[in-house]
């Protein structure tokens, strides 16, 4: 991966910076191997050495550094293809868990609340089973895009499994997470999808979990989000359930 400074600067003024860095390494070489046999800084020797670099060292670092700004862009393509579900285009299970690690170790050293929201869609066998498997797809997609959208730039939002969603939601404390899963709910539960004249209205279940210190490990937290997540499906759907609320209901 190519350092910042030289992201920032490109191509022509990287250039630019190791042919001039090339000129005076030359030129400084060239004369003190010139003092040390005859005295003198300056010889005829002096002047090709500044004229040669000037000359050689664009014409190599242009094609040298082109080669390093499109590896580096195919490096970014590939990570990013490896961090992103590739039906919904958000987030895979892969980096969810990976940035939710760094929250985490965040949370234990600075003392800074997060929370974590688990979404996941009702009856979408059925779904599957009546419309098709492609009606499926479209579904998952059109919920990822609405859920992506209602996003904090600070949020991370990712699926995590075959109808399961997830959101990182740093510095938003037990109740603020509690009421933007209800706003996302509702948000859902007005949307349909139309295939064949006929509606397909979404709803989902959601689980609420907000970090505290009594919080050992990650474990701890899916462990109590599995289980509010269950408890909001298992009372009817539709429904967001929190870890230390039995049940929140609109």
């Amino acid at each position: 991966m190519l350092s910042p400074f030289i992201k920032k600067l490109g191509i022509s003024y990287s250039v630019v910076l190791v042919t001039i860095l090339a000129t005076f390494l030359s030129f400084g070489i060239s004369s003190s191997i010139n003092f040390l046999r005859t005295g003198s800084l300056l010889s005829y020797t002096s002047v090709n050495a500044v004229i040669i670099p000037l000359i050689l060292t664009p014409l190599i670092a242009v094609s040298f550094f082109r080669v390093l700004f499109q590896l580096d862009e195919v490096s970014h393509k590939l990570e990013e293809l490896s961090n992103t579900d590739e039906l919904t285009k958000v987030h895979n299970r892969r980096y969810f868990f990976g940035k939710l690690n760094q929250e985490f170790s965040r949370a234990k050293r600075y003392n800074q609340v997060f929370s974590i929201i688990m979404i996941d869609v009702d009856d979408f066998k059925l779904v599957n089973d009546e419309f098709g498997h492609p009606v499926g797809d479209e579904l998952l997609i059109v919920l990822a895009r609405l859920c992506r959208d209602k996003s904090r730039e600070v949020d991370e939002f990712a699926r995590i499994g075959g109808d399961e969603f997830a959101y990182l939601l740093p510095g938003l404390d037990q109740q603020g997470a509690e009421a933007f899963a209800d706003r996302l709910r509702l948000l859902l539960s007005k949307h349909e999808l139309t295939h064949r004249d006929t509606a397909i209205h979404i709803t989902v279940s959601i689980g609420v979990i907000s970090w505290t210190p009594e919080h050992e490990n990650i474990n701890d937290m899916l462990i109590q989000l599995d289980a509010a997540l269950q408890q909001a499906k298992a009372t009817g759907k539709n429904k967001v359930a929190t870890n230390t609320d039995p049940l929140l209901t609109r």
